[in-house]
């Protein structure tokens, strides 16, 4: 399901926050940043192998680059969600995942890449990218997370635990391209969506605009919320495991004046205690 904006006020909302430079561009001049940190002091990786293995999806020799050599295609078969067994096996991670996650946002997120406190998605989205991507039956699905109800002062993060190119990877476009687009249906998204079902045209548009993150372990990427963005079905023979979370920061949540809310069955709410975390970034204690 996806935004219409029939209210006039909302509407105008989203229409003027397309119009906006945003924090992403105010900080780095472009709405999207490529970054490096040193992977070793969180262990994502690590930890994300050692939970599949104990789960037995992998084995000693089995990198997370082969997932899909070590297990039967029902458990890596994704939902309409775009989740499946193994995937969804990662939210029962421990709790050394979940520190060394907060601990990033403390240490490379607020202390290098921003100079602002804020609030931060409470778990982080997991993905697993398959060759031949069984389950993936629908049409690739370009969008902006404003679509399906998230604040529109959202700064979007996508992290690789693999290598990653082409179509095993993010695929994103230029957020000027992006509102372009979305700015051409006025910001009716159901609509954009419809059509982009049935319209060749439309759908060789977003592939025009749009190109790969190619990266891996220990690089990042930083997005504005408006960018169009998706995954698409994976035509590579290279499993590809990666994370994704969102941040808003603090002065935009409290000057919000419209509570934003998902557009899915559970209906999420985007505020602290919700979606985000209860604690802003600055009110981690680690001590």
């Amino acid at each position: 399901m996806y935004l219409s904006y029939d209210d006039n006020q909302f509407h105008e909302i989203i229409a003027n926050a397309m119009a906006a430079r945003g924090r992403v561009r105010e900080t780095y001049g472009s709405g999207s940043k490529r970054f490096r940190f040193d992977p070793a002091p969180y262990g994502f990786r690590e930890t994300v192998t050692a939970h599949l293995s104990d789960l037995g999806f992998l084995n000693d020799e089995t990198p997370l680059e082969a997932l899909h050599q070590a297990n039967a295609l029902a458990d890596l078969t994704v939902d309409s969600s775009g989740q499946s067994t193994v995937s969804s096996s990662l939210y029962e991670i421990g709790d050394e995942f979940r520190m060394n996650y907060r601990r990033f946002l403390k240490e490379v997120v607020r202390g290098e890449l921003f100079d602002f406190d804020f609030y931060f998605q409470s778990v982080p989205t997991f993905r697993c990218s398959i060759p031949g991507s069984p389950g993936y039956d629908w049409r690739p699905n370009y969008h902006t997370d404003i679509a399906i109800g998230h604040p529109t002062e959202t700064i979007n993060f996508w992290l690789p635990l693999t290598s990653c190119s082409g179509n095993n990877s993010l695929i994103y476009a230029e957020v000027e391209d992006s509102v372009k687009m979305w700015s051409d249906f006025d910001y009716n998204f159901e609509k954009f969506h419809e059509t982009l079902e049935i319209d060749d045209g439309l759908f060789g548009r977003c592939g025009e605009i749009t190109k790969s993150f190619d990266s891996e372990n220990g690089e990042g990427i930083l997005f504005d919320s408006r960018t169009m963005h998706l995954h698409q079905k994976n035509d590579t023979d290279r499993s590809r495991i990666s994370f994704d979370f969102r941040i808003i920061p603090v002065q935009a949540m409290n000057e919000l004046t419209v509570e934003f809310v998902g557009t899915g069955r559970r209906k999420a709410r985007f505020v602290p205690g919700g979606y985000y975390f209860e604690k802003s970034v600055d009110q981690l204690d680690f001590g």
